[in-house]
């Protein structure tokens, strides 16, 4: 097969393969809008967390997981050459602190709510 071929079986594999989870989470439970009439301040909170749990369940975990497979990749393809192996770093490097400014943001939404009296299944203003 040629390399450019290669290529794009291999993205589009992975493409596919990143959508299995979309696929799972189609009919899991109540929908991503908590209410239909009278939404209050807490249905707005659980959309919130529900958007962000979306993102870092399905598109962040997907993404540092198919950086860090790359960069393992690459690493045992190198074969010595310290070009390669500084890119590795580099991949890794970069993955590592977007997972853990994607942490850091949750962890700041959540104090926010924490603060404002939010708790999961308790009617908050009502």
């Amino acid at each position: 097969m040629q390399p450019k071929r290669f290529r794009q079986v291999f993205v589009i594999s992975t493409l596919l393969l990143l959508a299995i989870p979309f696929t799972v989470h189609a009919d899991a439970g109540s929908g991503l809008v908590p209410c239909i009439n009278n939404c209050g301040f807490n249905d707005l909170i659980t959309l919130i967390n529900k958007v962000i749990t979306f993102l870092f369940e399905i598109v962040v975990l997907p993404i540092f997981i198919f950086l860090c497979m790359k960069a393992g990749w690459l690493y045992l393809t190198a074969g010595g050459n310290a070009a390669v192996h500084k890119r590795v770093g580099t991949i890794l490097f970069n993955a590592i602190m977007g997972l853990v400014v994607m942490l850091c943001s949750w962890l700041i939404v959540k104090a926010i709510f924490v603060t404002l009296g939010y708790q999961p299944g308790l009617k908050f203003l009502e």
